[in-house]
């Protein structure tokens, strides 16, 4: 059971393809997930970015509702897959001066992620979150000290939903794009989410297997 928000589709795919003797359904609850299933044996992998609140939520959904379940870990729960990461957007990025843009978490361990992921992106990749640290505020000094004006605005979430269409490429005056308009930075748009690059699709069957395992 893969469960997460947004277009999951071509993940369920990869997951068809690793896993053929096992069913792949995707849900955006665990309860939910069962009632398809209709199955108490359950192998979860979240299909979330961080070991954050959601993520204990599932946990404790889990134990709840499921009779016997594994439940897999969150993509960026460990250093090895943070480096990982790391190495998939600079290829895909190269040395664009870019912003990425992710929802953030008030979690510790969530904003000691997006730190770790910072550190080893190269010194001109930056990365903002919708919320808590670092914000937009800090992000637009950071790059004016680095006298980067010109640059690439792109999504560190791992589907497209609200956040990535309104908050942060949105028309509205509110979202990241607009603002880096009015103070005068240049930005290219690059709409693709996470799960559009197949190695990071593959980091999650990876992710999964360790647990089917």
């Amino acid at each position: 059971m893969l469960v997460g928000f947004g277009n999951l589709s071509a993940l369920a795919c990869d997951f068809e393809n690793a896993f053929p003797n096992r069913r792949v359904i995707t849900a955006k609850t665990v309860a939910a997930g069962i009632a398809e299933s209709e199955s108490e044996c359950l192998l979860i992998q979240p299909i979330y970015l961080l070991p954050g609140f959601e993520y204990n939520r599932l946990c404790a959904e889990a134990a709840e509702f499921a009779r016997h379940a594994v439940v897999g870990r969150a993509l960026l729960s460990s250093d090895e897959n943070i480096a990982t990461l790391s190495e998939i957007l600079k290829r895909e990025y190269r040395q664009e001066s870019t912003l990425f843009v992710g929802h953030g978490s008030h979690h510790p361990l969530g904003e000691a992620v997006y730190a770790k992921l910072s550190d080893m992106l190269p010194e001109t990749a930056f990365i903002g979150v919708l919320e808590g640290n670092p914000d937009y505020k800090s992000v637009v000094n950071r790059l004016r000290q680095c006298g980067i004006f010109d640059l690439t605005l792109a999504s560190l979430t791992l589907t497209a939903g609200k956040h990535v269409w309104e908050d942060i490429f949105g028309d509205d005056a509110a979202s990241w794009e607009s603002r880096l308009c009015m103070d005068g930075f240049l930005t290219a748009s690059d709409k693709r989410t996470l799960l559009d690059f197949s190695d990071i699709r593959q980091m999650f069957v990876t992710l999964c297997r360790a647990s089917y395992v």
